[in-house]
């Protein structure tokens, strides 16, 4: 995330990373961007980010998880995808909304 604006976000996704700022604009920042700090906490989009906070973005949204939860955070959503991937198998394969709801309570 960036907070400012942006530029080649096609080509930069096409590397496969994962970028999103306030907005786009064809013009480079040579000459007028410095790097002020390193490893230390800022404020993006009102939101406070520590050094080594877990930053998780996707054509969805971002999310900032403090590092003292990242590990758990992780694992529950790595549970949470294996939940949701069972239960569109089951659909796949021809199963009712009712059942995969019985089964793994998740839609």
């Amino acid at each position: 995330m960036i907070d400012g604006l942006i530029r080649d976000r096609r080509k930069i996704t096409e590397m496969g990373f994962l970028i999103s700022g306030r907005g786009c604009r064809p013009t480079d920042s040579l000459g007028r961007v410095s790097i002020q700090e390193v490893d230390t906490s800022i404020q993006l989009g009102g939101v406070r980010v520590e050094t080594g906070d877990l930053i998780v973005a996707d054509e969805d949204g971002i999310t900032v998880v403090p590092s003292a939860y990242a590990e758990r955070a992780i694992a529950l959503a790595m549970a949470k995808a294996s939940t949701e991937n069972k239960a569109r198998d089951l659909l796949l394969a021809g199963g009712k909304l009712a059942d995969v709801w019985e089964r793994f309570r998740v839609l």
